[in-house]
């Protein structure tokens, strides 16, 4: 997690935790309703801003992921390549992962409220609040 991710507090024992997760909201237009219109132009900005680069890795994953899958069964494919194209989807997975607590970071100092830690998938990961991160607005 990132510095100053203690993860979520459902119960709301600490003032400041209780607005910073809100594991009850796992829709983004519902949770941009929640937010100031200040905060709500800010989290748009940062989200626009992130979109593109989130789009890109997952992009290379799912073309990475194709790749591995068509070599998986050749008997052709040299013992030394389904290794590395493993080690290189889970560099993309790693990247994909930094992006995302990168812009949650950014959500929690900027707007000051949390989307919370990414939700792990394996290489399809994302936060619960954003599953149309990957379409336009």
């Amino acid at each position: 997690m990132a510095a100053g991710h203690a993860g979520p507090d459902p119960v709301g024992h600490d003032g400041h935790m209780k607005h910073r997760y809100r594991p009850d909201i796992r829709d983004l237009d519902e949770w941009m309703q929640r937010l100031s219109p200040v905060q709500q132009a800010r989290a748009k900005s940062i989200l626009a801003e992130a979109r593109p680069r989130i789009r890109a890795l997952r992009r290379r994953i799912q073309n990475k992921m194709v790749e591995l899958e068509s070599l998986n069964y050749d008997r052709a494919t040299s013992p030394e390549t389904l290794p590395r194209l493993g080690r290189e989807l889970q560099l993309l997975r790693d990247e994909l992962r930094a992006e995302l607590l990168y812009m949650d970071d950014r959500m929690l100092r900027e707007v000051g409220v949390s989307l919370g830690p990414p939700v792990t998938r394996g290489c399809r990961m994302g936060h619960t609040r954003l599953p149309d991160l990957e379409e336009e607005e």
